[in-house]
């Protein structure tokens, strides 16, 4: 009831009144107003009961990643690192296959063969390390290990090599390539080894400074 129609409703009872009677006092009751519950604090938005609240999440991988997946990010950190430190330490060749090819095609006419086994490709690699070692002075590599299947393998590395030399009368010397690889799958391998290995190596030189440098390699 109404504050309003309350008031009403007590001048009619005092109207009512014989003339003389004295009032009691009455202290009006009004109603109750329903109480408002206090808003609850907020929780903490990674609490259990809330969890259904915050969204799906994201799902989780199907399967872990598989052998080729494993090999190809060892081979790709190797790659990487043989090619950055080549002045400073001997490159790993656990991720070769015993019958890995190394060729050069590039700017050559016809493609060169030079090894055909692990034996051979090892050898060259360190004949290569130890010749630039000793006529290259301050020399260093910088690479960029990426994605190949664009290109028809599995990695792409394209390589820097820089240093200086005194034996052809030029004090610098920049050689510019493009290494393609081609991994696979090895059969009868222990746990700890990798089950896919670099079975192809391809490269395309494409700058050499000075001229009388890549003359030289040209007709060698």
């Amino acid at each position: 009831m109404s504050r309003h129609r309350l008031w009403c409703r007590n001048l009619q009872v005092i109207r009512d009144l014989p003339s003389g009677s004295v009032l009691p006092r009455v202290r009006a009751r009004w109603p109750k107003t329903p109480a408002v519950p206090l808003v609850q604090p907020w929780k903490p938005w990674f609490a259990l009961n809330d969890l259904t609240q915050v969204g799906p999440f994201p799902p989780l991988p199907s399967q872990p990643p598989d052998a080729y997946r494993l090999s190809l990010g060892k081979i790709t950190e190797t790659l990487r690192l043989d090619y950055e430190e080549f002045f400073d330490r001997k490159p790993d060749f656990s991720i070769y296959d015993p019958a890995v090819v190394l060729q050069l095609r590039k700017p050559w006419s016809e493609p060169k063969q030079m090894a055909g086994c692990k034996q051979t490709y090892v050898g060259i690699v360190k004949a290569m390390r130890s010749f630039c070692k000793k006529f290259l002075h301050d020399g260093r590599v910088e690479c960029q290990v990426c994605d190949g299947r664009p290109y028809g393998c599995d990695l792409r590395v394209h390589w820097t090599c820089k240093g200086h030399v005194n034996w052809i009368g030029e004090t610098s010397v920049m050689i510019s390539a493009i290494s393609l690889y081609t991994l696979k799958h090895c059969d009868d391998v222990d746990e700890d080894e990798l089950a896919w290995r670099v079975h192809s190596h391809i490269i395309d030189v494409t700058e050499i400074r000075p001229c009388s440098l890549r003359n030289q390699l040209m007709n060698s």
